[in-house]
């Protein structure tokens, strides 16, 4: 089963795009590519200085005239013909450079500001490789303050995206984020972004390695999550599932719904983790509730993880004795499925000595459950109205899930389904199969009451605990 199509979210989202460069093979290593500093060795002259100024101003003074500027890089890939030899020394090229120049931003200095105005002289004439290591020696040289640094960097990604080098912008952002120019929520942007660019060229290990250190620290999102996720079950890594959890916990924070395709993610155990993945298949944090019937136990495991809202409330119930001499008092039969089918029905049944106010409803779309055999499903009259009455699947009710598509608005949320019997269906079935009284019940329940109630003697939460040595 594959599941990265329909998870994957909108790029604003940060989540999984797909891009091809013109040729993989020739993508360099932006990681190896930020890890060299380009020499760039500056003329000098004594000659008496002519001022000039960057920015909107304009200088009133020329501003340049002619010296010899050596320059040398330890960076391959120099255009043919451009007099520079990354492998023979300095050479003297003969360039226009402005010998002082002033800024509009008083934090960038003379010799900054002169580089910075060196750089855009080469993307004027079209020398980008001088440019490039013009602002790739600015923002790695810690020589300069922070501003010129984060100036120098900010160059050089423009300029990347300008002629449209992905693996350049990508090394920009990596020599920003190790020059520790850049603010908090700056530096974290930076990472989001060298996410998705490791994602975009397919690079899914340097990914991982990235979401990895990214969601260990700081906010994050529940896509972050959901995208390590995706990422580390493709490469056959462990913990896959354990980072969906986290996103789904995420989501559920932040009350919005969960995508289907996460819930079925966690559940799904082919296809996920490696030989070094030895961890048994997920589950959910749940509750075992005992409901003892005049008839034998039920055994039921609340989902508290999954059906927060609604176990919760179930289990409040249990605790405060609220379902103590209660009963099963109705059996529904169906036809469909595989016979017998339809569920039965038990609680407090509007006893105001027992029942609790309405809690807020958790449709199944949201919590991924469904009315399969063995669920219980809180009864309401309409979303928001279910308190202490509740049905346990004979067989599969799946009709019962929230549809969204419907027009009816109690249908487009369902029942919601909150835990599962683990032991004691045949009890369950028993209750089911029990006579029923034709006359009992109103309008479409008529008909469906059993004759005799079986009533739950006492519910109460399995202890968990191991005994302690007397």
């Amino acid at each position: 089963m594959t599941f990265l199509a329909p998870l994957l979210l909108p790029l604003s989202m940060m989540v999984l795009a797909q891009v091809q460069a013109d040729d993989e093979s020739q993508i360099a290593n932006p990681e190896e590519a930020a890890s060299q500093t380009p020499i760039i060795v500056e003329g000098s002259t004594s000659d008496p200085e002519i001022r000039a100024q960057t920015g909107s101003r304009i200088p009133g003074e020329p501003l340049y005239r002619d010296i010899n500027v050596a320059t040398s890089t330890g960076i391959a890939g120099l255009t043919p013909g451009s007099g520079i030899s990354p492998f023979h020394g300095a050479n003297p090229v003969n360039k226009r450079i402005t010998s002082t120049c002033v800024s509009d931003n008083d934090a960038v200095g003379e010799r900054a500001s002169c580089l910075l105005i060196q750089g855009r002289d080469a993307v004027a004439e079209d020398d980008i490789v001088a440019a490039t290591d013009i602002y790739r020696f600015l923002v790695s040289n810690d020589e300069f303050g922070p501003e010129e640094r984060l100036a120098g960097g900010t160059e050089l990604y423009n300029l990347a995206g300008v002629i449209g080098d992905v693996v350049l912008r990508e090394e920009a952002l990596i020599r920003l984020m190790e020059s520790g120019v850049l603010e908090e929520a700056q530096e974290r942007g930076a990472m989001r972004t060298l996410i998705d660019m490791a994602i975009a060229r397919n690079a899914n290990a340097l990914a991982i390695a990235r979401l990895q250190e990214f969601v260990s620290t700081g906010e994050v999102r529940p896509e972050d999550f959901a995208n390590l996720a995706i990422l580390s079950r493709d490469a056959g890594q462990s913990g896959a599932k354990d980072a969906m959890r986290s996103a789904i916990e995420l989501q559920r924070d932040l009350d919005q719904p969960v995508d289907q395709g996460w819930l079925d993610f966690v559940r799904d155990t082919s296809n996920i983790g490696s030989e070094n993945d030895q961890s048994e298949p997920a589950e959910f944090t749940t509750t075992d509730v005992i409901l003892n019937t005049d008839i034998g136990p039920i055994t039921i495991a609340l989902e508290m993880e999954r059906a927060p809202i609604t176990a919760g409330n179930f289990l409040r119930y249990v605790q405060e004795g609220r379902f103590d001499g209660i009963a099963f008092y109705r059996a529904m039969h169906v036809e469909w499925g595989d016979g017998p089918n339809g569920l039965i029905q038990g609680g407090a049944q509007w006893d105001p000595d027992r029942i609790l106010p309405g809690i807020p409803h958790e449709p199944t779309t949201i919590t991924g459950l469904s009315h399969t055999r063995g669920a219980l499903s809180m009864a309401m009259g309409e979303p928001g109205t279910a308190n202490g009455d509740f049905s346990i699947m004979v067989g599969d009710q799946t009709g019962l899930d929230a549809k969204p598509e419907s027009d009816d608005p109690v249908w487009q949320n369902g029942y919601a389904v909150f835990g599962y019997v683990t032991d004691g269906m045949d009890v369950v079935m028993a209750i089911h199969a029990a006579p029923l009284d034709p006359d009992a019940g109103e309008g479409w329940m008529k008909g469906q009451m059993l004759a005799q109630p079986v009533t739950i003697i006492d519910a109460r939460v399995v202890d968990t605990d191991p005994p302690t040595a007397q």
